[in-house]
């Protein structure tokens, strides 16, 4: 009704309101974006069949680094299309807007509906397989394909990539097809497999090198592999110095490079290797238990127990409510709290319970110190003191007259002196 139509018309507005103003830093275009995907949301639940505002919520998403959450829009987008195959026939096959698409054979319409309760298969962590993929990207529209094939890389989906890529080049060099949605531009895809071709390899060299034991140059491989998405900017080795592609690529990437850094006992370093891949995934419960163990060798032991106390806590909340743990925004897609083993969970706690007697004995230590210290500055203060006055002493010593007269005696040898005149006198 009306009603709608204002609430789309109001979204709309204030949503182009938000991209025209540009943040004055990061944290401002993340506010703006975070914004803007409101009112893109508000507006799609209205209008959910805009193409338009489809595409400018896989951007503003991209632009946020959400990579999880864009292809799994890309997808269900995909799956909602695979609805009007063969819809289109006759005097309406004008209005088709992927027209010469195959029927679908392994995406299902309803895949992303079916069991939308169910609390270990979330809607929002469900992913197409490889031959679904096929059908989805041949489905969606050209200015979404080059992010949704970057979002398949940086989560990891390695298979999925190259079919997806290889599914869009045999259909857009379909000659009806480039008279039907547009002869566009293909080097972006070009781009894109030539990085997952580097992206698998250095990994996957990296990997190898880790298992062997070379962990400065696993480390160095890995490093390597987060600058694909930096147009070859070199790694600077304060990993929270440089900007990120994110999504679970660059998480895993940095979990890694904090894991060679723990093996050279390098571990500041790490610490900062496991910041920026919590940065990216705040609820990453690996890089969470490695960088309270880097505290715990450093001795940061307060710090140490936070990192222990916040996994423990989630692992916890996540098993009393798995619903809540499943939808919460800040839930990490690959290794969730849910997923942790009851052994790992117990060592957890066991490593806890070890911080902390090393953070009390530490603190009897320092203390003890302390009242060493404490000694050891009254016991120089009161020899210095003694010696002092035994200087003193000596000092007045020195200063009476050979004889051991006294001062009377000499006052009146002076007077017998100065009466006679000095000497030689008459």
């Amino acid at each position: 009704g009306l009603s709608d139509v204002k609430r789309y018309r109001d979204a709309a507005e204030s949503a182009k309101s938000v991209e025209a103003n540009k943040g004055a830093s990061a944290a401002a275009d993340r506010r703006n974006n975070v914004q803007l995907l409101m009112f893109i949301n508000s507006a799609l639940s209205v209008s959910p069949g805009s193409m338009e505002l489809h595409e400018r919520k896989v951007n503003a998403l991209a632009s946020l680094k959400r990579w999880a959450e864009l292809g799994n829009h890309c997808e269900r987008l995909a799956a909602e299309m695979v609805k009007i195959d063969g819809l289109f026939k006759d005097d309406l096959a004008g209005l088709n807007p992927f027209p010469d698409v195959r029927p679908a054979s392994s995406l299902k319409p309803d895949f992303f509906e079916r069991n939308p309760d169910d609390v270990t298969d979330p809607v929002s962590l469900r992913i197409l397989s490889p031959k679904a993929v096929c059908d989805a990207v041949i489905r969606l529209p050209n200015g979404i394909l080059p992010l949704y094939l970057r979002s398949l890389r940086l989560e990891e989906r390695y298979t999925e990539a190259a079919k997806a890529g290889a599914s869009i080049e045999t259909y857009m060099s379909n000659s009806k097809h480039k008279g039907s949605r547009g002869n566009i531009p293909m080097v972006w895809l070009s781009n894109e497999r030539d990085k997952l071709r580097r992206t698998m390899s250095w990994k996957e060299k990296g990997d190898t090198l880790f298992r062997n034991g070379d962990y400065e140059r696993a480390a160095e491989k890995y490093a390597l592999c987060l600058t694909i998405d930096n147009d070859g900017s070199s790694y600077n080795q304060n990993a929270l110095e440089n900007e990120d592609a994110g999504g679970r690529l660059h998480a895993v990437l940095h979990c890694n490079r904090a894991a060679c850094l723990m093996a050279l006992k390098k571990y500041r370093e790490a610490v900062k290797e496991c910041t920026a891949a919590l940065r990216i995934h705040t609820h990453y419960m690996k890089a969470m238990l490695r960088r309270g163990r880097c505290f715990a060798r450093i001795r940061q032991y307060q710090e140490a127990i936070a990192e222990y106390e916040r996994y423990i806590q989630l692992v916890h909340e996540a098993r009393r409510s798995p619903q809540n743990a499943a939808n919460s925004n800040a839930a990490c897609t690959f290794d969730r709290p849910i997923d942790i083993t009851e052994a790992e969970y117990s060592k957890a706690k066991q490593e806890l319970a070890d911080v902390r007697k090393s953070m009390r004995q530490a603190a009897a230590h320092d203390q003890a110190q302390r009242k060493k210290q404490r000694e050891q500055q009254f016991n120089f203060n009161k020899n210095f003191k003694a010696a002092a006055n035994d200087a003193a002493r000596a000092r007045r010593q020195e200063a009476q007259p050979a004889g051991g007269g006294s001062r009377g005696d000499g006052y009146a040898r002076k007077k017998q002196w100065d009466a006679g005149g000095g000497v030689g006198a008459s």
